[in-house]
C-alpha cells in the first residue's frame, strides 16, 4: 500500500530492512530488538508532519514528533501498526517509535504483578527508613503503627527488630502491596505483624494505643496528610513518638533544571508555573513543622541528610521503572497531553547531554526525619 500526501507535496519514501508482523508492544522472540526493528524514519520534522497528516493511527498524535530522526530510502512500503492493528503507517516505523517513548506509558499499580513482583520501592526507600531506625525506640512490648506500609519494608524490620513481644500495625490502602507484605510474613514466620487495608485517616484503632508512630516516606505524600496526622495524634498515647521520614525541596534539582530549560526551548513558558508548583510541593522542615504542631504534636528533634540517584544518562534514568512509577505521571502532566512525546524526546536528549559531560546523570536527594511526640508525659523527652 503507497503513501498518500497532498497534490505537489513530496512523498516521503521508506525503505524497510525486512517487512515482518511484529506482536503488539514487543519484538520477534527469535531476534534481538536491535535486528527486529529497522532502522529508518523521515528526513526531517517536516516531512514526518506531512506524513501524519494523512493518517489516523494511534501512533500519529503521540509519538509523530519522534520520527524524523533517522533517514529515507527510495522504497516505499506500509503495514499494520502493532500498536492499533491500523495499516496506515509502516509497521517498522510504528513500532520503532512506540518502542522508543513505552515509558511514558501509565504504571497499573493496581495490577497483582505490581506487588508481586515489584521490587524497587525498598531501593528509593532504604536511605530514608535507615534513618528512621537509627532513631527509632527498640525495646520489647512496644506498640508501633507503620503509616503507608506498603509492600513492607519497615514493617517487616521493626517486627523483626523489636521482637516478637512487640505488635507492629501495618496501615496501607494499596492492595497489592499487602498481598505481598502478607506473604512475606507467612515465608518469614512472623506473627507480631497486624494487616489493616484501608486509609489511615479512616483508622479505627482505640485512643491513645500506640506507642510509637512511624512513616517513611509515607505520610509526606498523602493527599489527606493533615487528616492522616490527626488520626494519629488520637491513636498515639501521651508521651509517644512519631518518627517521619520525607524528601524535601530541592529533591532532583538537576533534573527539573533541565526540564525547565527544556520548556523555554519549545516555547511553553507558559509551563513554568505549574513546574514550579509540582517543584515547590515538596515538603520543608517548617511546613512539616507546622503539620505536626497543627495536628498536636510537638517537635522533639530533626535529623537531615542527602543521597544521590546516579544514572548512566537521562534514557536509563527517565525508564527506570521506580521513576515510571513514582514520578513521571506527575512530570508529563505539566505540559499538555499533545506536547508530552515532543517535550519527553527533547527533554531525553538534553539529560543525555548534560551525562556525557559529567561523565553520569546524578541526582541529589534531601532527606530529613522528623521525631515529635504527644505531649503528657515528662519522659518523652527523654
Amino acid at each position: 500500500m503507497g503513501v498518500s500526501t497532498a497534490p505537489g507535496a513530496r512523498a516521503p519514501v521508506l525503505r524497510v530492512a525486512e517487512r515482518r508482523a511484529l506482536p503488539v508492544g514487543g519484538h520477534d522472540r527469535h531476534q534481538s530488538p536491535a535486528q527486529s526493528r529497522p532502522n529508518l524514519s523521515f528526513c526531517n520534522e517536516a516531512e514526518s508532519a506531512e506524513f501524519f497528516k494523512t493518517t489516523t493511527c494511534c501512533v500519529s498524535p503521540r509519538y509523530a514528533p519522534m520520527l524524523f530522526s533517522v533517514r529515507c530510502a527510495p522504497a516505499s512500503v506500509c503495514g499494520a501498526c502493532p500498536t492499533c492493528g491500523g495499516s496506515c503507517v509502516p509497521d517498522s516505523v510504528s513500532e520503532k517509535v512506540c518502542h522508543a517513548m513505552k515509558y511514558l506509558e501509565h504504571v497499573d499499580t493496581s495490577h497483582p504483578a505490581c506487588g508481586d513482583l515489584y521490587d524497587e520501592l525498598p531501593l528509593w526507600s532504604a536511605p530514608f527508613g535507615l534513618l528512621l531506625l537509627e532513631r527509632m525506640p527498640m525495646r520489647p512490648g512496644l506498640t508501633v503503627l507503620d503509616v503507608g506500609a506498603g509492600t513492607g519494608f519497615l514493617t517487616v524490620e521493626l517486627a523483626q527488630r523489636c521482637g516478637a513481644q512487640a505488635t507492629v500495625i501495618a496501615v496501607d490502602p494499596w492492595a497489592a502491596g499487602m498481598r505481598r507484605l502478607r506473604r512475606k510474613l507467612e515465608y518469614l514466620g512472623i506473627e507480631n505483624v497486624r494487616l489493616i487495608e484501608q486509609d489511615a485517616a479512616e483508622l479505627d484503632l482505640p485512643e491513645a494505643s500506640i506507642d510509637v508512630v512511624v512513616s517513611n516516606l509515607g505520610i509526606n505524600n498523602f493527599a489527606n496528610a493533615d487528616a492522616v496526622l490527626r488520626t494519629c495524634y488520637r491513636v498515639t498515647k501521651p508521651g509517644g513518638r512519631l518518627l517521619l521520614t520525607t524528601n524535601l525541596v530541592g529533591h532532583m534539582q538537576e533534573f527539573y533544571d533541565v526540564y525547565r530549560a527544556t520548556l523555554i526551548e519549545l516555547e511553553l513558558a507558559d509551563r513554568l508555573a505549574t513546574l514550579d508548583a509540582h517543584i515547590n510541593h515538596r515538603a520543608t522542615l517548617a511546613s512539616v513543622t507546622t503539620q505536626l504542631t497543627c495536628a498536636g504534636f510537638a517537635l522533639l528533634a530533626v535529623a537531615t541528610d542527602s543521597c544521590r540517584m546516579r544514572f548512566a544518562n537521562g534514557s536509563s534514568f527517565l525508564r527506570h521503572a521506580f521513576v515510571r512509577l513514582a514520578f513521571l505521571p506527575a512530570w508529563t502532566s505539566v505540559v499538555p497531553p499533545e506536547a508530552v512525546a515532543s517535550t519527553f524526546a527533547r527533554l531525553e536528549r538534553k539529560l543525555n547531554v548534560v551525562a556525557a559531560e559529567r561523565g553520569e546523570l546524578a541526582l541529589t536527594i534531601p532527606m530529613a526525619c522528623v521525631e515529635a511526640y504527644k505531649p503528657g508525659a515528662p519522659e518523652a523527652r527523654s
